[in-house]
């Protein structure tokens, strides 16, 4: 934390030692170098959140993980995506008529 402004490492003082991962550190510094110290203290904000409530850091990390596991191979173009879009959409109005939604 030695290299952060005073300004975000104040923001982080209250948390207990070891508290953030590395990779929230080396986040905040790449944060604040580019936005500067009030964008840096804002992401601290998530960080703080993060570190002091474990269900919200579970979750989090659970959202991390399906992100990587995404297929970033597959094209926007590709067939595939538009028979997926058609599909949520229908079922996104076959549920709007269960609840008596009327479809646009």
């Amino acid at each position: 934390m030695d290299l952060l402004s005073d300004f975000v490492t104040e923001r982080l003082r209250s948390l207990p030692e070891g508290s953030l991962r590395r990779a929230d550190l080396d986040g905040l510094l790449v944060t604040e170098r580019i936005l500067g110290p009030l964008g840096a203290a804002l992401q601290a904000t998530r960080f703080i959140a993060l570190a002091t409530h474990p269900a919200l850091r579970e979750d989090s990390d659970r959202i991390d993980d399906a992100e990587e596991a995404l297929d970033d191979s597959v094209a926007a173009d590709d067939p595939r995506v538009a028979r997926g879009r058609r599909a949520a959409r229908l079922r996104m109005r076959s549920a709007g008529r269960h609840r008596g939604v009327r479809p646009q």
